[in-house]
């Protein structure tokens, strides 16, 4: 019997209630379910209460201009954890074909949550596409589309090359 102990699961209904009662705090609820005969590890609770954190978190910055905090914060569909914007960007620049099946249902996540990630997904593969052709033309209407994506790191990204590009 002590084994169920061991578990936070096994404080969920005690834990679900201090959540509604609005004690989010993990190291205090942590301390509750010790004295209650919680023997297990406190990741574990966090482990636990981290999707719903996750749901109660109020709505954050996407990917669009940095100057507009509107949007919301990704998550992960298998996880249920934040993206965070080092994972995002990188599969933002990897083909589809160098991803693990994880990763490509993280892209599939984050195509459907923002119309700003799948622009400059597509932004980036295009480029991909240009390094390895060469094509004066293309560059230029590559550069054309990212300054009229309204995507504030693409078009600086742009403007960038336009000017390396006139040197």
């Amino acid at each position: 019997m002590a084994a169920k102990f061991c578990t936070p699961a096994y404080f969920r209904e005690y834990l679900s209630r201090r959540w509604a009662e609005g004690c989010t705090h993990a190291g205090r609820l942590f301390g509750e379910i010790k004295r209650l005969g919680y023997s297990g590890s406190y990741s574990h609770l966090a482990r636990l209460l981290s999707p719903w954190r996750h749901a109660a978190s109020p709505e954050r910055t996407t990917f669009d201009d940095p100057q507009r905090p509107t949007g919301t914060m990704l998550v992960d569909p298998e996880t249920n954890r934040t993206i965070s914007p080092l994972v995002t960007a990188t599969l933002c620049v990897r083909p589809r074909k160098m991803l693990t099946a994880r990763q490509a249902a993280k892209v599939d996540a984050l195509n459907l949550a923002s119309h700003e990630f799948a622009a400059m997904r597509a932004l980036a593969m295009r480029f991909r596409g240009l390094l390895r052709a060469g094509s004066r033309q293309k560059l230029e209407r590559w550069i054309k589309d990212a300054r009229q994506s309204g995507i504030y790191a693409m078009r600086r990204f742009a403007r960038t090359l336009r000017q390396t590009s006139r040197r």
